[in-house]
């Protein structure tokens, strides 16, 4: 598991600043060489946990797996003192986390659908600005290199209206304007605006979205924002 989560259980501190640490992935590799390997941790390993001494075999088999991350005996051990950690605890969230990083351990990340946010209450609450600062935030800045493109965004239903701009890697805007040559013209209220950024639907899919101009710009520039994961990993690299 991270650093500072192991930090968090066992209370450990060090005198060495974070800084002048190798990352943990790397400083692993060099722990487990230090102790003899990953089979003589895991055999040195099983004494203490006979022992219950669970939160040490915690940590050195994160060591080994940060270090082999492919070595299932070291992540079904360290899943093994995990669920006893959580066993023993009983603080709800402190099981919690115990016991799902001896799933992760055993069966990898769970493969989750992102939920939706796209609910009506949500993009009330929502303001225009509010969606656009959302896209800069889910613009892929990598796939958007070196590309540029000018949108006029008319919030139908309303007097509001915006221009869109990609350049740098960057998506800024601007209220109360309209570039007199944009590349395209999106004609769209803002609970569809909502949709397409929030990726509950497409641009091809959405008949209530008209679309003046080079309607590929406005593809493409939707297909430069990612798709946020549900899970990530907690106790591995």
């Amino acid at each position: 598991m991270p650093k500072q989560y192991i930090s968090a259980i066992w209370g450990g501190t060090t005198a060495i600043p974070r800084t002048s640490t190798l990352p943990p992935t790397e400083s692993a590799k060099r722990y487990v060489e230090f102790m003899g390997g990953s089979s003589a941790v895991i055999e040195k390993a099983k004494a203490y946990f006979d022992k219950g001494d669970y939160r040490w075999v915690a940590e050195v088999m994160d060591r080994v797996v940060f270090a082999e991350p492919n070595n299932q005996d070291a992540r079904n051990f360290g899943a093994d003192a995990l669920e006893q950690l959580g066993y023993q605890v009983e603080d709800p969230t402190w099981r919690n986390e115990f016991l799902m990083g001896a799933l992760e351990l055993r069966n990898g990340v769970p493969k989750l659908p992102m939920p939706s946010v796209v609910t009506p209450d949500t993009v009330k609450a929502m303001s225009a600005e509010m969606l656009l600062d959302y896209m800069g935030i889910r613009l892929n800045a990598s796939k958007a290199h070196g590309k540029t493109t000018t949108l006029n965004w008319v919030v139908t239903g309303s007097e509001e209206r915006y221009q869109i701009e990609l350049r740098n890697s960057v998506i800024i805007y601007a209220a109360d304007v309209q570039s007199g040559k944009p590349d395209a013209t999106i004609n769209a209220s803002k609970d569809k605006f909502a949709s397409l950024v929030l990726g509950a639907t497409t641009l091809d899919k959405e008949k209530d979205v008209t679309v003046e101009g080079a309607s590929a710009k406005v593809a493409e520039l939707f297909s430069f924002l990612d798709d946020f994961q549900g899970m990530f990993p907690i106790v591995e690299p």
